[in-house]
């Protein structure tokens, strides 16, 4: 009995000091499940499960990217403006430049990684806080937006509209592939590589990190790219699947959705801690809320309020989790 209560208590500890976020989350993940399927039986259904999956599938690509600037110390806020930037500037050459389509969307990734270094340049060459930086970049992303993006902007390039639209064995759209290959990408790089390595220690410390002779620029600077890259990749998918751009492209929930992944996955707003499993998990947490709550009929403005409440929770846990660590350190 001791012996089952040590155990019990270690599980714990390890959850509220982030060793072991993915097994909690999946609890609560079967938990909704049940709830929602209890509320509807439509829920469990092939064609939601398929409307849940391509739904979650480009705030996840954006959650991945935004991933490494958060272990590192850091935040992107400008990754939605900028995932919308992309997308409209691929509809604007298309449309109104008369640019054939993979030219387009070359100039839409570049868009993304310009952004990232800009971003990047300013945290870690000028020494902005990034907060500051990629607030300010978010803003003068939105005010060019609203200037060039007033005309809606259809596109009928059919190879285009399948790049993100077409299913594969009937059932599996291509864009939750496309999420997957770039998970275990960044999983791997994270994981395996030294620069993940590296990541890791300069979030967690950046003096010592500094000491043993790790590239703190260098590597910040990298972060910054991934995350420009990554919302450059979800602005491009996302315009393939609806098949135009307006100046309301993006200006939705999506920067709150991607961050709440990111810190209800497990991953410290204080750097150097989380895994990419939690937050594989806590994407799927919220694309099935959201789907839920659709199905459920709950009012639209009640549907944020409930993400905005699932984000404080998820800054309170990840509160907890730095004072316990901070006290067990000092132990």
């Amino acid at each position: 009995m001791e012996n089952f209560k040590n155990k019990f208590k270690s599980a714990l500890n390890n959850i509220f000091l982030g060793k072991s976020e993915a097994p909690l989350l999946l609890l609560v993940y079967i938990i909704i499940l049940v709830i929602f399927f209890s509320l509807n039986n439509d829920y469990l259904r092939l064609n939601n499960i398929k409307n849940i999956l391509g739904n979650l599938s480009i705030p996840a690509i954006l959650s991945v990217g935004l991933t490494p600037v958060i272990l590192s110390g850091n935040i992107d806020i400008s990754i939605g403006s900028t995932y919308a930037l992309s997308g409209i500037v691929v509809g604007l050459l298309y449309r109104v430049a008369d640019i054939p389509v993979p030219v387009a969307i070359l100039a839409g990734l570049l868009i993304g990684l310009i952004v990232g270094a800009i971003n990047g340049l300013l945290v870690i060459k000028i020494g902005v806080n990034s907060i500051i930086a990629t607030l300010g970049m978010m803003s003068m992303i939105r005010g060019v937006i609203y200037v060039i993006g007033r005309r809606v902007m259809k596109i009928y390039y059919q190879p285009f509209l399948n790049l993100a639209r077409i299913y594969i064995f009937e059932h599996i759209q291509i864009i939750l592939i496309y999420f997957l290959v770039f998970f275990f990408i960044m999983y791997f790089i994270l994981k395996l590589t030294k620069f993940g390595k590296h990541l890791y220690a300069i979030g967690a410390d950046e003096k010592i990190a500094s000491f043993f002779g790790i590239n703190i620029r260098r590597n910040k600077f990298i972060t910054f790219l991934i995350s420009g890259g990554a919302a450059a990749i979800g602005g491009v998918l996302s315009v393939s699947v609806i098949g135009d751009v307006t100046v309301s492209f993006g200006s939705g929930t999506l920067l709150f959705e991607v961050i709440t992944a990111c810190i209800l996955g497990g991953i410290s707003v204080a750097g150097g801690r989380g895994s990419l499993i939690g937050v594989f998990v806590a994407i799927f947490i919220l694309g099935s809320i959201r789907s839920g709550l659709v199905l459920a009929d709950v009012p639209i403005n009640l549907r944020e309020l409930i993400f905005g409440m699932i984000l404080i929770l998820a800054l309170v846990m990840d509160s907890f989790r730095v004072r316990k660590r901070g006290l067990s350190e000092e132990l």
